[in-house]
């Protein structure tokens, strides 16, 4: 019931694919999905996909595109879902898409961190300061 009260909460600015009943239960389902496979959390599973449709709206436009590529990037580094979706409470998302760097290579960077050893908040923290930083007048 807490997952899909954030879908419902979140739905409105995720376009109008999503603002159906459809389109609703299609995130919740997906969600739940990952999160089995995961062994996480479906509330915090269902926020991490929603946050990925927010930040990448228009360009991930279904919520199995949107888990697909969450579930590679958890496959592909050394990182839980859980460890994942916590560690996109930071604001990651969001600031990777405004630079044009896509969920795939943000992903493959992420995947890279942890695999060398750094845990996934840190990781997080990481990417997000650099692409802050490249943001930044010279």
């Amino acid at each position: 019931a807490k997952a899909f009260y954030h879908v419902q909460s979140a739905a409105t600015s995720l376009g109008p694919t999503f603002q159906t009943i459809a389109g609703k239960e299609d995130i919740l389902f997906q969600s739940a999905k990952l999160a089995a496979i995961g062994h996480a959390d479906l509330t915090d599973t269902t926020n991490t996909v929603i946050s990925v449709l927010a930040a990448y709206h228009g360009k991930i436009t279904s919520a199995s595109d949107a888990t697909a590529q969450l579930n590679a990037i958890i496959g592909n580094g050394n990182v839980t879902m859980q460890e994942f979706a916590s560690a996109m409470r930071g604001g990651l998302l969001p600031i990777a898409a405004q630079s044009g760097v896509s969920l795939a290579s943000l992903g493959a960077a992420f995947g890279t961190l942890t695999d060398e050893g750094f845990g996934a908040s840190q990781a997080a923290t990481y990417l997000r300061s650099a692409m802050i930083q490249l943001q930044l007048p010279a």
